[in-house]
């Protein structure tokens, strides 16, 4: 992206600030929702981004270039690719969308990947075969104005979001007083179960019921 549109950019933040525009929301139920109306810019995720590279696996790290990461494009060939997090331990994957071809990793499309909550690294890891060529990969960000910012920065809960398969993903680590890096997992009730797989167990029990 050219400095000149990273400045324009934020000269229409800036106008949004003004007009008193709010660009995103989190319902009372802790759920955050982007609008899709704000400023959005593109940074291309290249060599200078590259943590690891070993038998045909490359891992990027994310840059945190906006307030949220909205999608990752993919041109290329490519066998497969995974955007991930690790959690709290450092040795678990948690993976949010997967492709096995040229395309875009959206998997959060109500809100995209609030990254100012979540402050473990975000990765994408590319497996590619020789002689594949090269790849053109380019996320996708959102800037928010000073108002959103605020409010998501502020909500000491972590907030939920859903991901495009439908279950729900939580902030995890708001409120330890910063001795873990905040990170993006499955919410999970208190008997430790998926809130989305409790959802599921009970609209299966409601259908049995019905059609006993």
């Amino acid at each position: 992206m050219r400095h000149e549109e990273i400045e324009e950019a934020f000269r229409a933040l800036a106008l949004q600030d003004q007009s008193g525009h709010l660009s995103c929301n989190i319902d009372s139920a802790g759920f955050f929702t982007y609008f899709y109306d704000s400023e959005e810019i593109g940074f291309e995720i290249n060599e200078e981004h590259i943590q690891v590279t070993e038998d045909g696996v490359t891992v990027y790290r994310i840059p945190r270039n906006g307030d949220l990461l909205l999608s990752i494009d993919i041109e290329g060939a490519f066998e497969n690719a995974e955007l991930f997090q690790y959690d709290f331990t450092g040795s678990r994957k948690v993976i949010y969308a997967t492709l096995d071809a040229p395309g875009t990793m959206a998997p959060f499309p109500y809100s995209g990947i609030p990254l100012l909550q979540v402050g473990k690294a975000v990765y994408l890891q590319v497996k590619t075969k020789q002689q594949m060529g090269e790849l053109r990969i380019k996320a996708i960000y959102a800037l928010l104005e000073s108002t959103s910012r605020k409010k998501i920065v502020s909500y000491d809960a972590g907030v939920k979001i859903m991901h495009q398969d439908g279950q729900v993903y939580k902030v995890y680590g708001m409120l330890d007083y910063g001795y873990s890096p905040n990170f993006l997992g499955l919410e999970l009730d208190s008997a430790g179960m998926h809130v989305s797989t409790i959802c599921e167990q009970k609209e299966e029990q409601e259908t049995s019921a019905c059609c006993s």
